[in-house]
């Protein structure tokens, strides 16, 4: 059980984000500068998050912090 916290977080949070997506779909925002749940763009912040730089907890782009980050 000790190593897959991560993973067990990972889905708790996804499942979680699924739900959010369903009720509050105005947590989606692209563009320069995006802050919110899902956020794409040049510099974005949330939970799920693309762009050149990005911070998120699922992180994707050039330079990009999080527990899960691909960059």
């Amino acid at each position: 059980m000790k190593k897959y916290w991560i993973l067990i977080t990972a889905i708790v949070l996804f499942i979680a984000g699924l739900i959010f997506n369903e009720f509050y779909s105005s947590g989606m925002i692209a563009g320069d500068f995006a802050l919110n749940y899902f956020s794409a763009g040049q510099f974005s912040i949330g939970v799920f998050s693309a762009g050149t730089f990005s911070i998120g907890i699922f992180s994707i782009g050039i330079f990009s912090i999080g527990v899960f980050s691909i960059g």
